[in-house]
């Protein structure tokens, strides 16, 4: 995500926003846009919990 992206997250929510970058259980929207309101599909949530199981082999 660039800076501006970052800017758009409270600073409680940095670390946690981090977190997930670096491990890259979320992929974002294209176009690197970050968009907290937008829905999440079936399919979005079950990759995130594929990618947090194979995290922990």
């Amino acid at each position: 995500m660039d800076d501006k992206g970052w800017r758009l997250f409270p600073a409680w929510a940095l670390p946690a926003a981090g977190f997930v970058q670096e491990h890259k259980l979320i992929d974002g929207r294209p176009g690197n846009r970050f968009e907290p309101d937008s829905a999440v599909t079936r399919a979005e949530e079950v990759a995130v919990i594929v990618r947090l199981i194979e995290m922990q082999k």
